[in-house]
Order: C-alpha cells, then sequence, then structure tokens
C-alpha cells in the first residue's frame, strides 16, 4: 500500500509538472524540453506500478518501462545542454554532440530489442527483485552512463550562472538534479547486482514529487530561468529523428503482425515495406520544399520569432568575414540570401562607373535574366521613395510592365535595395520561393533589409580599401617625382648658370674648358638619376671607400661658387662613399647660403673629436624649436617658399645609411649649426665593404645634387 501511494503521488505530481510546463509553450516554447522529462519519469513510474500490480502481465509491461527508460536518457541530457548553454571550445561542442546522438541508440534497442533484454523474475509478487541478463544489463550500463552525463551539465550550468541568474535557477537545478540522480541511485543496482530492486520504488518516486515540487515552485516564483531554451536547428533535427523513429517503429510493429502470415510472406512484405518506406522517408527529409515547411511550421508553432537572429547574423557574419575580395562578399551573401530565405537562385546588380544604371555582378542561378537596370526605373524611384522591399505579389503594375523579363513568373519575386546613406548602390533580386504556398511578411522583410545593410557595409569596405590602395599608389609616385623634380631643379639651375656665363665669357678659352667640364658632370648625374629610377623599389649599396674627410670638404668648398665661407678642419680619416658625402656637403651649403644674405658668412669645419665631425654654420634667418621638433628632416616639409622639403631629408638618410647621425641646432634670428657625425676609422686597413642604404619608402627615389656651381666675373 506504501508503495502503491508513493507512485501514484509520483504520477500524479509528474503529470501536473508536465501539463504546467507545457500550458505555457506558446509563450515560453523552451517549457516543452522539460516537460518532456517529466512526463517520461510519470509514465515508467505507472508502468512499474502496474508491474507490481498485476505481475503476471509483465511481458506486457516491462517493454513499455524499457521504451520509457531509452527515452530518458536524451531527455536529460537535452536539459542538461540547455541549461548548461554553448561551449566555448569546438572540440567541448563536438563531444557534447556526439554524446547526445549515442544517447538515441538506446531507443531502438528498447523498440527492437526487448526479446534480448529479458529479465527474470521467479518470485516477484513476493520479493519485487528481477535479475538482468546480460543484454538488459548492458542496457542499464548505457542509461547510467547518460544519467551520470546529464548530472555533470546540471553541475556545469549551476556553476557557470552568477549573480541573480544563479539565484534564479538554483532552486529548478537542484530539483531536476534531485529526480536525475534518484532513478541512477535506483539503476546502480543493476551495476553492482545485477538486478534492479522494485522495493526502492518509493525512494524514485519520493524524489520525483519532491523534484517536480521545486521545479514547479521556481517557475512560479522566480521566473524561466535565463538558460533553459532549444534552438530552432535543434528542434528541426528532433523532429527529423522521431520520423525517423517513427518510420523504424512502424517496421517493427508490421514486423510482429506479420508473424500470422507465415514466414516467407513476413519476409517479403517486410522487405518491400522497409524498400519503399526507407525511400520514402528519405524523399520526404531531403525534399527541399518539405523541409521549408517544417522550418516553417516549427517557426510558428514553437518560437515566437520566425528566425533566430542571433544564429542567422553570427553565420552571416562569419561567411563574409572569410572572404577575401569584392565578388566573394557579394557572392557569400546572396548565397546566405538564397538559402536562409529557400529561394530558387538570385543575382546582385551593382551601380556602373558612370552611374546611370545597374549591372550583373554575382548570379546564382544562370538561367535567370540578367538585363541592366536604368536609375530612373520605377523600381528605383520605389527604393527612394520608401526604402522598402519589392515583392511582386503587392501588384506595382508599372514597375511589373517595365521589368517584366525580369519579375514575370518563375523568375525574381523579391528587390532589397542596397543603400549607401541616400544613394542606391545596388539592387538584390531573389527568385522564387521554394515553397510556392509560403507568404513572406514584414519580418522577412524586415530580416532581408538588415542583411543587406551589412553587405552594402562590406561591399562598400572592400570597394573603399581597393580605391585607397590606388590612392597610396599615386601617392607614392607623387612623391617619387618630388624627388625627381628637386633634383631636376637643381640640375636646371646650373644648366641656367651655364648659359648666362656663357653670354659673355663664350670665347674665353678656360671658360669653355669649364662648361664642358659642367656639361658632362650634368649628363653624368642624369644618367645617374636615370639608372636609379630603373633600381625604383631596391636600396642602393654605399661605396665605401677610406678617404680624408677635409680633403674631400675642400673640394666640395672648391666647386661651390658662394663666396664667403670660412673653411677650416684637420685631416681626419672615414670610410665613407665619396658621392654620398659630398651631395650632404651641397645640400647644407646650398641651404645656409639660401638662408644667409650676403654681408653673414657660413663656416664649414671638420674635426676629429671626440669623432669624426662635419660643421656647417651660417648667421641667417635660423629655425623655430616647433619647426624643429616636428616638421624638421620630414620630407615635403619646408621655410622656403619654393623649396620641396626633400634635401635635409636625404641627408639625414644618408648620414644614418653609414652609421652616423646629425645633430642641428638653431634659434631664429641667429642662425643654425649643422653637426654631422660619422663613425671613426680604427683601422687604417680595413678592408673596404658595400653595405645598403636604410630602406625607406622614398630611399629609391633619391637622386643626384646640382653640380657645382660656375664661378660668375
Amino acid at each position: 500500500m506504501f508503495i502503491l501511494i508513493c507512485s501514484a503521488a509520483a504520477i500524479s505530481m509528474a503529470g501536473l509538472g508536465a501539463l504546467y510546463l507545457a500550458s505555457g509553450w506558446r509563450t515560453s516554447s523552451d517549457r516543452l524540453l522539460l516537460a518532456a522529462p517529466l512526463l517520461l519519469s510519470g509514465a515508467l513510474e505507472l508502468f512499474d506500478l502496474l508491474s507490481l500490480r498485476i505481475p503476471d502481465s509483465l511481458s506486457l509491461w516491462w517493454p513499455a518501462s524499457f521504451v520509457c527508460e531509452s527515452l530518458l536518457a536524451p531527455a536529460w541530457l537535452l536539459v542538461g545542454h540547455a541549461m548548461c548553454g554553448p561551449p566555448a571550445n569546438a572540440r567541448v561542442r563536438y563531444l557534447r554532440r556526439i554524446l547526445l546522438g549515442a544517447s538515441f541508440l538506446l531507443l531502438p534497442v528498447a523498440l527492437f530489442g526487448s526479446g534480448h533484454l529479458t529479465m527474470f523474475s521467479p518470485d516477484f509478487d513476493q520479493e519485487r527483485i528481477v535479475f538482468l541478463s546480460r543484454a538488459s544489463y548492458l542496457f542499464y550500463l548505457g542509461l547510467g552512463f547518460f544519467l551520470v552525463s546529464a548530472l555533470v551539465l546540471l553541475e556545469r550550468g549551476l556553476v557557470s550562472h552568477q549573480g541573480l541568474n544563479r539565484w534564479r535557477v538554483k532552486l529548478e537545478t537542484v530539483g531536476i538534479g534531485t529526480i536525475v540522480a534518484s532513478q541512477f541511485f535506483f539503476y546502480s543496482q543493476a551495476l553492482l547486482y545485477r538486478s534492479l530492486d522494485y522495493n526502492l520504488l518509493p525512494v524514485r518516486s519520493a524524489a520525483l514529487v519532491l523534484g517536480c515540487g521545486m521545479v514547479v515552485y521556481s517557475r512560479l516564483r522566480r521566473g524561466d530561468p535565463p538558460k533553459i531554451r532549444i534552438s530552432r536547428r535543434m528542434t528541426y533535427r528532433s523532429i527529423v529523428i522521431l520520423i525517423v523513429g517513427l518510420y523504424l517503429f512502424s517496421l517493427g510493429l508490421a514486423g510482429e503482425g506479420m508473424r500470422y502470415f507465415g514466414n516467407h510472406s513476413q519476409r517479403y512484405f517486410v522487405g518491400l515495406l522497409g524498400l519503399f518506406g526507407g525511400v520514402a522517408v528519405l524523399m520526404l527529409v531531403l525534399s527541399g520544399t518539405h523541409r521549408r515547411r517544417l522550418q516553417v511550421f516549427i517557426n510558428k508553432n514553437f518560437f515566437k520569432e520566425k528566425y533566430d537572429y542571433r544564429n542567422h547574423w553570427l553565420d552571416f557574419t562569419r561567411r563574409l568575414a572569410s572572404t577575401s575580395s569584392l565578388e566573394s562578399v557579394a557572392r557569400s551573401a546572396l548565397d546566405f540570401y538564397v538559402e536562409t530565405f529557400s529561394l530558387h537562385g538570385g543575382a546582385i546588380y551593382l551601380l556602373s562607373n558612370d552611374r546611370n544604371l545597374y549591372q550583373p555582378y554575382v548570379v546564382v542561378d544562370h538561367s535567370l535574366p540578367t538585363e541592366t537596370i536604368d536609375v530612373d526605373s520605377p523600381l528605383v524611384h520605389l527604393f527612394r521613395e520608401k526604402g522598402w522591399v519589392f515583392n511582386r505579389e503587392d501588384g506595382q503594375e508599372d514597375i511589373l510592365q517595365v521589368h517584366h523579363d525580369l519579375f514575370r513568373p518563375y523568375r525574381y519575386s523579391f528587390a532589397v535595395p542596397l543603400f549607401v546613406e541616400e544613394s542606391i548602390e545596388g539592387i538584390i533580386l531573389l527568385g522564387e520561393r521554394v515553397d510556392r504556398d509560403e507568404h513572406l511578411n514584414y519580418e522577412d522583410f524586415d530580416l532581408m533589409k538588415t542583411l543587406a545593410v551589412q553587405t552594402m557595409a562590406m561591399l562598400q569596405n572592400y570597394r573603399l580599401g581597393e580605391q585607397l590602395s590606388i590612392n597610396r599608389e599615386l601617392a607614392a609616385i607623387g612623391k617619387v617625382s618630388a624627388f625627381i623634380m628637386h633634383d631636376l631643379k637643381n640640375l636646371v639651375t646650373n644648366l641656367g648658370l651655364v648659359v648666362e656665363n656663357s653670354k659673355d665669357h663664350l670665347h674665353d678659352p678656360e671658360f669653355q674648358r669649364d662648361m664642358i667640364d659642367t656639361l658632362d658632370g650634368t649628363v653624368d648625374r642624369m644618367k645617374g638619376l636615370i639608372g636609379r629610377l630603373q633600381k625604383f623599389g631596391a636600396g642602393q649599396p654605399l661605396n665605401l671607400c677610406l678617404t680624408d674627410l677635409r680633403t674631400l670638404a675642400g673640394e666640395v668648398i672648391a666647386e661651390f661658387a658662394a663666396g664667403g665661407i670660412r673653411f677650416s678642419g684637420e685631416s681626419t680619416p672615414v670610410r665613407v662613399d665619396r658621392a654620398e658625402i659630398r651631395k650632404v656637403l651641397l645640400n647644407l651649403l646650398l641651404n645656409a647660403v639660401e638662408a644667409s644674405t650676403g654681408e653673414e658668412g657660413i663656416e664649414l669645419r671638420v674635426c676629429n673629436e671626440p669623432r669624426p665631425c662635419i660643421l656647417v654654420r651660417d648667421r641667417g634667418c635660423g629655425m623655430s624649436e616647433a619647426f624643429m621638433r616636428d616638421r624638421l628632416f620630414r620630407p615635403f616639409e619646408t621655410t622656403k617658399d619654393s623649396g620641396f622639403g626633400i634635401g635635409l631629408f636625404q641627408c639625414r638618410q644618408i648620414v644614418e645609411a653609414h652609421g652616423g647621425r646629425i645633430e642641428v641646432e638653431s634659434r631664429v634670428g641667429e642662425g643654425t649649426e649643422f653637426r654631422i657625425l660619422l663613425p671613426a676609422v680604427t683601422s687604417p686597413a680595413e678592408q673596404v665593404e658595400r653595405s645598403p642604404l636604410a630602406e625607406d619608402p622614398y630611399a629609391a627615389a633619391d637622386v643626384l645634387n646640382a653640380a657645382p656651381l660656375l664661378k660668375k666675373d
């Protein structure tokens, strides 16, 4: 009598709990996920109670108990998965899916292997103990494993919650854990003693009453927990598994019934039924139309929203992020549209370069038309006015007439604008629905527009990236041109002086010799410039040789036309590229002359303490601290009205390529002093080496300085 009372209470409590949870499935479809194992637990209590009360019908109740027990494993695992939430680790996610799929294997064992699961109970009506066969022992071993796995998931789910969320799920998690733990305790007897003791049924029944009470109380007082949910994809897969399971169940029933028609008839009939039924189930599962109808049915009846926006957005973003070109972005976006809304192909049109029509850029299903769309067409005017999705079924006759080839039956059905601010930069055309009986509504069109915004943003990013790359190339070419212009300016200045002096001294033999030397040097410098341009992008090597720095500076002074330069110094051996250091000295002296007036002196001095040094000092206009801090030595920064701002940048590049540095001191109105510090020569017998200039975006465009200025009388 005690067992009867406990079992009746457990059955009633489980039924009421499942009924309460299922009653709110339209507002929260997640309740069905928890109602299922409670209902199965109540049914199991009923079948075990009938086994106790009617021992003569054990062969009828035990198979029913096996089916309930086999379904408990995936049911509790689904609850555990939902409460634990999606794992961050892909490997854990994969293992959990394998575990869930393996739990469904108990069902066909219970359906078709009940004869092998036979249990022995010689005195069941008195001892209430049954002994397990080898097959039933393995069955309960698997069931115990899955129940423990469900407990682990419940524990991880509770630990993962924090603060208020943990308070909301704590009572319900403990209640569910109590039910699962009691069921595992009951079946653990099978693992320890290879038998089931039905005298322990009151313990399992009491745990079911207590657990159901805690779950219902938690739902009433604390609301639905935040993590118990089942995704649309899992719902769809579960229904597919249910269809396959019903097919196998029907096949088993047919085979059982055909025993009465003889062995030969049974073999033929069951074989034919399995063949044709299997093909029918396969066609049903793989049919695009039926699959879409099943998805629509699930969305309408099990979920408040039609789409799982989070998963759709993550999947869409992941696809676009994996693209590497403008075309791949467009194709990935279009494929996503076709899959999400179950359509027969589509196309993406983009605005042409002359911005007077839209041309097809990517097409899925090339049987669709690809005629262009004019920017002044009625379809584009509709987008500008309403900014909404065009649906062929809305009956826009003017659009259907103008674009008859696009929107006639079995062609395109929808058009989605691609906006960039107020400008329509493209149009997405979408084909017929796979299920022609399905009618899309505002929720579908909202998702289409939202996806269009993300699509256009990615397309625009790739467009701007390509344009930026082109602009960078053009800017690099412009900067190289500036270096060339700087050198050409010096060469032209030098040639201009030759022409100017030739008016007065053309018949002077000495002038003629100087002029020829100057022209010859200018030609050599132009050849060097052409050679550098031919090697654009490669670092130029330094032709290092042992040189007396004072002698080199003296040669530069001798070639320089301007007067008033005081030169002094001592013999200083260095290992440098003579042509490059000559270029530095000419640049610094030219800047000093341009910054000074005729009355002010310019000083050039060479010293060797503590390391080889060249000092160039003027008494000109000077530079401000702000200019030296922020703009000096930067390309294209200058205080001259007609300068390019390249000379000092070149000087620093050359000096640093030699392993030295250039220092400057200046005050406005007082003048400027440049110091070039070069590495000391440790041994005059050092081997001459060739080392590359420092890599720089402008190093390849480095050009020769002006030729020596001719003296004027």
